[in-house]
Formats: structure tokens, C-alpha cells, sequence
């Protein structure tokens, strides 16, 4: 009997193991932008003259009166001597790409952004001129050729949602509905569901893992491809056990770990706010998951160990304890939530907290950094440790990130946590901040 023991542990493991980088994916860092002005490539003896170019970012950069609104144009005047050296794909320091137009186009929002409200390293600003010329032509439909004027992204014909939107009836209706677009904010659950920014929560958003590929499902209101037919109950399963309508397990890709910590009332007040959106008909793409990690019954065998119902929540199982979150009665108020909002809807933990070989968390290291998702950046140690942590922040230093993503140091965040910083903290009430930044300074150091 040992033999075959010690080979099904073995095996188990290894499916485990799958489990655990899939629990991973539910979020991404991106690091810091470190404020500094790149050295300038040495200069070749007997090189052929290159065109000249700006070198230093805070060298004014002369727009021509007369220019085009056209990539070309944006391209010379703006993304060359300015955003090239830190956006390109051979030396990507910023949190996008910007090489090509394709890759513009994919990450506009970001850099209307950016542009907007000045998120770029200090010696990376542009002059007003080059500000202008680049949101001129955002607002014109970011054309490629002047002879696109017919056919930029502008004038691209909104697609017609299958189910239009549906507003409140009365104004209990409405306090559900702000509540649930609240909670729904802070969540992040667009940056995950939205492929098509047309077609929002439509689904079909690619995250390639080891594993396979896994597509973001529609959880719009359509009641064909969609999520308009779930019940209440069946939403409150899907938040509170990972279950979906039919009783399959979802993938822990999506964070329930976290949201069950939620309450009924939150989880159906957010439901409220997403029947309250328009439905577009778009079928789910199938995951393409190798054997035999497409088997969805090993889930089960995970949830046991990692996402356990325990009988009485206390400081060392909450964490990971199934939900809802129960609150402990020897914190105050404002810990219990901030401990809500942390390891709930904003699921801290899933990029910030180190797992084991199972996937499972290491509680000695709750919130002492995490190797990044993707090949990208680690996510750092945000625990109370002066040494590694962030035990010298103060409040302020809290409050100053969670608005602005701008760190002690002066540093910026970039990628998917400067979106949860524009899409999330910076929403929150004052107070659920202080609760926030409350808990947060209360986690034990991780040396």
C-alpha cells in the first residue's frame, strides 16, 4: 500500500500544483516605475550619422503648426523622441506598449490616461504641444492615414446591446443599484470581462497560463450567452462556493476565495447593478486546457484543503476560510472592515500573499510578496516590515497611494495596479480608505 500511496500524493500534488497557478491569475502587478532619466546610448567612433533625434525627455520637443492628426505624425512628434524608449517591446519599462499602432490603439484608454492626468514618470512629461496634438487626434478617432477619416475607431457604429439597459424603479431600486456599482468598482470586475470595450463585461479577454488558455466568460444580462437567467441563490453560489448553475466548480482564476468573503446583501447588490447594464449577445469562448487539468472535479479536491467552511472565523483562519466574513469581536470596527474589504472584494491577497506548493497560501507570509504572473514584475511585500515591508509608511503615505498609486518614495505604480488604483482605491468612501489602511497596518512583519 505505500508504494501506491506515496504515487497518488505524488500525483495529487502535481494536479494541485496546476490549481494553485490558476488561483494566481486572478490578478497582475506590474512594479514600479522608478523615476530616473535613462542614460543615453554611447556614441559609435566611424558610425554612420543617425537621423537626429531627442534624447532627453525634457528636451522641448517643437510640434509643427501644420502637422496632420495622423499616427504618422504622433508617432514622429511624440511617441519617438518621447515614450519609445521605455514602451517598446525590446526595453519595456513602462506598464504598455507603444511600438506600433496596433499596440496604441489596444492601450488608448491608458494613454488618453496618462496623458490626462500626467501618471508618467517626471522626466518623461510632454510639452503642451505634444499633449495636445496627441488628444487632438484621440478625439478625431486616432486615424492611421489622413485617408482614414471614414474609418477610425471614432466612428466605428456602437454595437446594439441584445438587452437594453435597465434603470431603477424606485428609489430603494436605485440605492441597491449605486451600492452594487460600488462594490462592483472597487471589485475590478471590468478589467477582467472586458475584451471589447463596445461590448463591456461581454467577456472573451485571453490569459495564457502553462496550463492552456483561459477566456473571461459574459456576464452581461443577455439571458442566452450571458448570465441574465441566474436566480439570486445562483449568484450567491457562484460568489459564496464556486459553483456555477449546473454545480460545476469554477476555476479559482476567478478570485471566489476572496468574494465569498462578501456579504448576501453586498453580492446581490452587485448583481442588481450588473442586470442593471446592457446585455450583448456573445458566446463564451471554451477554454483550452491540457490534459488532465481541463478535469474539473479536481477543484473539489483544492477547495478541501485551500477554501474550507470552518465553524468559528478567528484571526488565524479567516483569511482563507469560506465566506461570509463574520467580523471578530475583539477588533474594533474599523478592522473589521478594512479586513472585509481587504481579503473580499478588493482581493489584496491574490497577487500579494506567496503559496506553497498546493497552492495554498503560506500564512506565516500573508502579504510578503509574491512572484509576478506572466513573466512580469514581482508584487512586493506590503506588510508591516520596515525592513521589506512598508512599516515606515504612515497613514498619510497609505492615503497619498491608495488616491494617486504615488508611493513614499515618489515612486509611481504602473500596469494592472495603477487601473486598480484609478478603478478602485481612489473610488472608496474616506472611510472604507481609513479601514483599509487600518488593517493593512496591522498585518505582522514579513521579514
Amino acid at each position: 500500500m505505500g508504494a501506491p500511496m506515496a504515487i497518488f500524493t505524488k500525483q495529487l500534488k502535481i494536479t494541485l500544483l496546476f490549481l494553485y497557478l490558476l488561483t494566481a491569475t486572478s490578478c497582475s502587478y506590474f512594479g514600479r516605475e522608478q523615476i530616473q532619466n535613462p542614460r543615453p546610448a554611447p556614441v559609435q567612433k566611424n558610425a554612420a550619422p543617425a537621423e537626429e533625434q531627442t534624447e532627453d525627455p525634457l528636451t522641448p520637443v517643437v510640434v509643427n503648426p501644420k502637422t496632420e492628426r495622423t499616427y504618422s505624425e504622433v508617432k514622429k512628434y511624440v511617441l519617438d523622441p518621447s515614450c519609445i524608449k521605455c514602451h517598446s517591446n525590446t526595453n519595456p519599462k513602462g506598464d504598455v506598449t507603444l511600438e506600433t499602432y496596433a499596440d496604441v490603439i489596444k492601450n488608448l484608454s491608458d494613454v488618453r490616461d496618462d496623458v490626462v492626468d500626467g501618471s508618467m514618470p517626471k522626466r518623461s512629461k510632454l510639452t503642451d504641444e505634444q499633449k495636445t496634438l496627441i488628444l487632438e487626434w484621440i478625439k478625431l478617432g486616432a486615424p492611421e492615414f489622413k485617408s482614414d477619416a471614414q474609418n477610425t475607431i471614432a466612428q466605428i457604429p456602437q454595437i446594439e446591446p441584445s438587452v437594453p439597459a435597465n434603470p431603477p424603479k424606485n428609489e430603494v431600486e436605485l440605492q441597491i443599484i449605486k451600492r452594487g456599482e460600488y462594490l462592483f468598482n472597487i471589485s475590478s470586475c471590468s478589467e477582467c470581462h472586458t475584451q471589447d470595450p463596445r461590448k463591456p463585461l461581454a467577456g472573451g479577454k485571453e490569459l495564457v497560463t502553462p496550463f492552456g488558455k483561459f477566456y473571461a466568460p459574459n456576464i452581461t444580462p443577455d439571458p442566452f450567452t450571458g448570465i441574465g437567467l441566474w436566480t439570486e441563490n445562483e449568484f450567491l453560489q457562484a460568489f459564496r462556493n464556486g459553483k456555477s448553475p449546473s454545480g460545476k466548480s469554477y476555476y479559482p482564476a476567478f478570485p471566489y476565495t476572496n468574494y465569498s468573503k462578501m456579504s448576501d446583501q453586498d453580492i446581490l447588490s452587485l448583481r442588481a447593478y450588473i442586470f442593471s447594464l446592457p446585455g450583448y449577445d456573445q458566446q463564451n469562448k471554451s477554454h483550452e486546457i491540457k490534459f488532465p487539468f481541463n478535469k474539473r472535479v479536481l477543484i473539489n479536491s483544492w477547495k478541501i484543503l485551500y477554501f474550507p467552511k470552518v465553524k468559528k472565523q478567528t484571526e488565524e483562519n479567516f483569511m482563507t476560510a469560506r465566506g461570509p466574513f463574520q467580523g471578530l469581536s475583539e477588533k474594533d470596527i474599523l478592522w473589521n472592515r478594512g479586513a472585509y474589504l481587504v481579503e473580499g472584494p478588493l482581493h489584496c491577497t491574490a497577487c500579494h500573499t506567496p503559496r506553497n506548493e498546493l497552492g495554498g497560501y503560506k500564512k506565516s507570509m500573508w502579504m510578503g510578496g509574491a512572484k509576478g504572473i506572466n513573466h512580469e514584475e514581482d508584487a512586493p511585500n506590503i506588510s508591516s516590515s520596515k525592513n521589506h515591508g512598508l512599516g515606515l509608511w504612515s497613514e498619510n503615505d497609505w492615503l497619498q497611494f491608495l488616491n494617486t498609486g504615488v508611493c513614499r518614495d515618489g515612486d509611481r505604480v504602473g500596469g494592472e495596479m495603477l487601473r486598480v488604483i484609478r478603478g478602485a482605491t481612489s473610488q472608496m468612501t474616506d472611510h472604507d480608505k481609513a479601514a483599509v489602511i487600518d488593517y493593512l497596518m496591522s498585518l505582522p512583519p514579513v521579514e
